[in-house]
């Protein structure tokens, strides 16, 4: 997919998170969190917390796998730092190897940024009080980090072994997004906000693929 047409979908990607987290703060916010603390879409929210409540279980289990994804996290950082200690110099690691760097600390900043910009708060309080909960951060790093590893690990996979390692990592992905949504401490349009972070930070990384892609191309010729 050419640089523009991946810009085109980071951009309407991003316009729907957008107005999707205007509409979370917004559209039916009644105060059914805890503390009175509001929410949007409530008539929707409150049921399904309701029915869902607090499960130890899903939450412990979504914890324990959101785990692995700062464990890929490091091991593409390792293996980056191998190849710069083995090719002995700090520029010399695979391309692909910096744009997910690039790309890792976009998420970060992602996630930092609604730790300071609240939309809401979680529908049970565990140890600290009031904690932000949207979008789900285990949603939206399980989604974006799970999926672009697969995509970096096409080309380092022997062929018979990429669909195991595909099958592998978006497992984990939805497993991470299903437990969170069944251990209740999010509202369920945290979760779906997590899922569309993540698919907007896919497809920034895509672009960032395809600009380093189309440098390449250019530098050959």
């Amino acid at each position: 997919m050419t640089v523009k047409k991946n810009t085109i979908i980071n951009a309407v990607l991003f316009a729907v998170f957008v107005i999707y987290t205007i509409c979370v703060r917004n559209v039916d916010a009644m105060p059914i969190g805890p503390e009175g603390s509001i929410v949007g879409f409530s008539s929707v929210n409150k049921p399904v917390a309701d029915a869902l409540g607090y499960n130890e279980f899903f939450y412990d289990v979504s914890k324990v796998l959101g785990l692995f994804s700062f464990v890929v996290v490091g091991a593409i950082a390792l293996y980056a730092l191998l190849q710069v200690i083995k090719r002995k110099g700090i520029f010399k690691a695979d391309q692909d190897c910096y744009v997910m760097g690039i790309f890792y600390v976009l998420v970060g900043l992602f996630y930092l940024f609604f730790e300071i910009v609240i939309i809401n708060y979680r529908p049970v309080i565990l140890d600290e009080g009031l904690e932000a909960s949207f979008p789900s951060s285990h949603t939206m790093l399980a989604v974006s980090v799970f999926i672009t590893a697969a995509m970096w690990l096409k080309n380092r996979v022997a062929p018979k072994y990429v669909t195991y390692v595909n099958v592998m990592l978006y497992t984990f992905a939805l497993l991470v997004v299903v437990s969170r949504a069944l251990s209740g401490v999010h509202w369920l349009t945290d979760i779906i906000g997590g899922i569309l972070a993540g698919a907007f930070l896919i497809s920034v990384y895509m672009t960032l693929v395809s600009v380093m892609q189309t440098r390449e191309t250019t530098r050959k010729d």
